[in-house]
């Protein structure tokens, strides 16, 4: 290596940005939360009678935020799918 390419400045590599995480994984976490309460008074208002279909499809999608500890499955389990979202999204532009 001759003394002129050991001056030059390589510009750094460049790195992957934040943002989408920074946005989207606090506002899945935020939306999923908000969908649990919703469904978990939905539940409390409708108890004894017959449940619409739309309850049915709201508690398959509500279960993991519903059973883990309250106040921070929801936010935790939106979060995580706020993250895997921005993965596959990636993912999906890379091919």
């Amino acid at each position: 290596m001759s003394k002129d390419e050991s001056q030059i400045v390589k510009p750094p590599l460049r790195r992957p940005s934040r943002w989408p995480y920074l946005f989207f994984v606090p506002l899945c976490s935020l939306v999923y939360t908000a969908l649990c309460f919703y469904f978990i008074a939905a539940a409390w208002g409708l108890r004894g009678q017959s449940k619409p279909l739309w309850y049915v499809v709201l508690k398959v999608l509500t279960i993991p935020g519903v059973w883990f500890p309250p106040y921070i499955g929801a936010p935790l389990w939106g979060g995580i799918m706020g993250f895997v979202l921005v993965r596959l999204f990636q993912w999906i532009r890379r091919l």
